[in-house]
């Protein structure tokens, strides 16, 4: 808004668009274009971007394969029947390994780091890692900031600390938040050649938690982010002194097509299955867990911890600032703002940011679990509907089934007005941003984490019951964010 004169040659992010623009500006350019969001980060000039659409084949929209796309979001737990042989032998197989870990003693376990470097410290699931590390352990926390000097990075950290946590736990561990200015995309992380030789020789574990947690954009960006930083940081590793390194990955990596395979068992033992990844958020994810893999074979000790989808604080409710760039978050207020949630199967992950952390702070420190991967995510689905429809909740959504859903969004009066959530709901799908007219079949993942809970009951953690009312409280408070389309 107020842009008044604009040519072909134009960058629609200089203009001042951002991600929340392009949804709206692609769900109108859809009607006549064939066009999803990746497209405009890719071509952010009009000029480029005419030059790499088309016009659609047909201007209307198959419902029933708006359906079908629709259930196959939500298609995890069921598994084609040519493919169960094979998921059951391989569960047998999973289950007979993490037989290994009954001898496993988590209280005599504990690696006493001294130092650590938390990466992504100002993110939203970094901001509660710091404050757990302070809380949970006596190293000294090193955080590597963007910012202009010292100064404004140390403010910049006690602004986030004190935002979510308070003045009184910044002041109580003050001394033990080690602040350093730098850039991990660039070579020696943006340090000094004298900075970074110290901090090598000083830091015993990293934990990496930084990188674009966009799902949509440009790949270059996103590469950078979590593809160069990462290998930065296993330069980093192997500097001076070795270091154990804790990176948070995500659940999406088990997404995309492996070609002739319908139903994939998923498990905390499984890496690189040959999955093709079109969102550049996921694709990058595992480029680097590729890289750490190569990194575990040249003896660098690497925990990868795969992360579910984060919502809320359980106890104040509080979300991260940037929530539209949450999927979870868009795909609630898309239904909320449509006024009607289709009634679905239980196949929603949603995990307390607060369960997220601490579940990684049981497990990056532990000597027996050395080089394993965990997949960190409540167990116990849910479906929108459970969480809209709630007794313990007021949104004002009602529940119908999918067929009445489509009916209704599609409903000529409804449409213009929808368009923006209807392609939000098309976008934070799991699995890749396909169209609603594109066949495809996807590779359905069956994610395990039998393992990886295991280990966490034995370290005395529980996952807390997703609560609607919490929930209502998370989007109540983020409303000052316009996902409108207008």
């Amino acid at each position: 808004t107020g842009v008044e004169s604009i040519n072909s040659h134009d960058d629609f992010f200089e203009l001042g668009g951002d991600s929340l623009t392009a949804v709206n500006a692609v769900s109108r350019l859809q009607t006549d274009l064939d066009i999803s969001i990746n497209k405009i980060f890719e071509y952010p000039k009009v000029s480029d971007l005419a030059r790499n659409i088309n016009f659609k084949d047909s201007d209307v929209i198959d419902r029933k394969k708006v359906v079908k796309y629709l259930k196959n979001r939500g298609e995890r737990h069921h598994i084609i029947k040519g493919s169960l042989d094979k998921i059951t032998e391989k569960k047998r197989i999973y289950e007979i390994e993490n037989n290994k870990y009954a001898f496993f003693k988590p209280t005599i376990d504990c690696l006493d780091y001294q130092n650590i470097l938390l990466t992504g410290s100002t993110g939203y699931l970094g901001i509660y890692l710091l404050r757990d590390l302070l809380l949970y352990t006596e190293a000294a926390v090193h955080v590597i900031v963007r910012a202009n000097n010292l100064n404004k990075a140390i403010k910049r950290i006690k602004e986030k600390v004190t935002s979510y946590f308070g003045l009184s736990l910044y002041e109580k561990y003050e001394k033990r938040i080690i602040v350093h200015v730098g850039n991990l995309t660039e070579v020696k992380l943006g340090l000094s050649e004298v900075s970074y030789s110290n901090l090598a020789g000083k830091i015993q574990s990293i934990i990496h938690a930084a990188g674009d947690v966009s799902h949509f954009g440009n790949y270059h960006n996103s590469y950078k982010a979590n593809v160069l930083a990462t290998n930065h940081l296993i330069d980093f590793s192997f500097t001076e002194k070795m270091k154990d390194f804790n990176y948070m990955s995500t659940l999406a990596v088990a997404s995309g097509i492996v070609p002739d395979e319908k139903d994939i068992f998923y498990t905390e033992n499984d890496g690189n299955l040959g999955q093709e990844i079109s969102n550049p958020y996921p694709k990058t994810k595992l480029e680097a867990e590729k890289q750490l893999f190569k990194a575990r074979i040249d003896g660098l000790n690497v925990k990868i911890f795969r992360i579910g989808n984060i919502v809320c604080d359980s106890v104040s409710g509080k979300f991260q600032d940037n929530a539209e760039q949450n999927a979870i978050y868009s795909i609630l207020n898309s239904y909320i703002e449509i006024g009607m949630v289709p009634r679905m199967k239980k196949d929603t992950d949603l995990s307390y940011v607060d369960d997220i952390s601490k579940a990684v702070i049981c497990l990056f420190n532990k000597r027996f679990l050395m080089n394993e991967t965990f997949h960190i995510y409540n167990p116990e689905h849910i479906s929108f509907s459970d969480i809209l429809t709630s007794l313990d909740s007021n949104f004002d959504v009602k529940e119908t089934s999918l067929e009445n859903f489509v009916d209704y969004i599609f409903d000529k009066e409804n449409e213009s007005q929808y368009k923006s959530y209807i392609y939000n709901l098309q976008l934070h799908g799991v699995g890749s941003d396909l169209s609603f007219n594109e066949d495809v079949n996807e590779t359905i993942f069956h994610i395990a984490s039998k393992k990886t809970n295991m280990l966490l009951e034995m370290n005395g953690f529980k996952w807390k019951g997703i609560e609607s009312c919490l929930i209502e409280k998370m989007m109540n408070t983020s409303k000052k964010i316009n996902l409108s389309p207008n």
